[in-house]
This record gives C-alpha cells, sequence and structure tokens, in this order.
C-alpha cells in the first residue's frame, strides 16, 4: 500500500466511541485468523499537527482501526468466542456491523457450515448487522479503495489505526 505512512496512520491508542457502531470485519486465513474491529466517525475538519510534528487533514469520514483480534491455527468457532470474550470484557451492547471476506460463503471449516453460517450464529442480536458479499471485488480495485482511504488526492488522511492493539493489520500494510 504506497499511501501507508507509518508517522501518519499509526497512533499510540484509540478510544472506543461507545456511541458508534462497531465494525467487525474477517479475514479468513487459517494460521492467524484475523478479525479487525474498527469505528467510522465523522473526519476533524480543521487541520492539525500530529504526534510526529506532520500536519494532517482528515477526510470527510475516518476509519479507526482500535484492535485486531487474532487466533494463531484457528477455526471461525474459537474466533467468534475470542471476539465475544473481548465484547463481554469491553461491555459492549451497541450496534456491530459485520464485513469480511465473500470466500467465507464457500468454505467450510470445523462442521458443515460455512465460516458465515457459524459467525451467524454467533452474530445473531438485533442491533447486528450483517454485510457481506458473494464474491469478492478484483484486487487492484481493493487495493485503490485502501490507498485512497489511507490519503486520497487531496492529502486527507482517512484511516487511522492504534499500535498498541492492532499490529498484524500495520504489518500488512
Amino acid at each position: 500500500y504506497i499511501e501507508f505512512d507509518y508517522s501518519i496512520q499509526i497512533v499510540d491508542e484509540i478510544e472506543i466511541d461507545y456511541s458508534l457502531p462497531l465494525l467487525l470485519s474477517f479475514d479468513f486465513n487459517r494460521r492467524l485468523m484475523t478479525t479487525t474491529v474498527s469505528q467510522i466517525r465523522d473526519g476533524v475538519k480543521e487541520p492539525y499537527i500530529n504526534e510526529n510534528g506532520i500536519e494532517i487533514k482528515e477526510q470527510k469520514k475516518v476509519i479507526n482501526v482500535i484492535k485486531s483480534i487474532n487466533t494463531t491455527n484457528s477455526w471461525t468457532k474459537p474466533q467468534c468466542e475470542a471476539i465475544h470474550r473481548w465484547l463481554r470484557e469491553i461491555k459492549w451492547t451497541g450496534d456491530i456491523i459485520l464485513y469480511g471476506d465473500a470466500s467465507g460463503h464457500h468454505r467450510s471449516s470445523q462442521s458443515e457450515d460455512t465460516n458465515w453460517e457459524i459467525i451467524d450464529k454467533y452474530f445473531n442480536r438485533v442491533n447486528d448487522f450483517h454485510n457481506y458479499e458473494t464474491s469478492n471485488p478484483r484486487v487492484e480495485k481493493r487495493v485503490d479503495a485502501v490507498n485512497m482511504k489511507l490519503c486520497n488526492m487531496d492529502g486527507e488522511i482517512g484511516i487511522f489505526i492504534s499500535s498498541k492493539n492492532a499490529l498484524p493489520l500495520v504489518k500488512d500494510f
């Protein structure tokens, strides 16, 4: 991701805003199954100087990546259980929006159910919203979309990542 800049996108810690929904984005890798927890907030209207002395202009909507929840050599069920443990720790009762890899529709894990069918069983509260497609966009389109969110043509930033809680995503970038 050519627009990723550690000195801009990485921040020490991001506080959870209990008035916003949590977005859970699932990646179904087996060696390190990852669910990225984020929130979308309104961008700050005026430029400011970050902790590294760099002027930051934010996009209208900003993604705050709060945490990566990871289970090594895992399946979907233990991943969902790890997420639920964390949600209990933070006493989350608000909305949850689920996103993720469309391959979860096709791949069975530890049972006859697909990954998304297992996730549906764990996240079936009234305020859980499922937003996943049946196919993934082309890789080029996904990379372009992330790069534009990292930093658009106007130099505005749209993603900030917690350095303390989202290291697998930092390594991916």
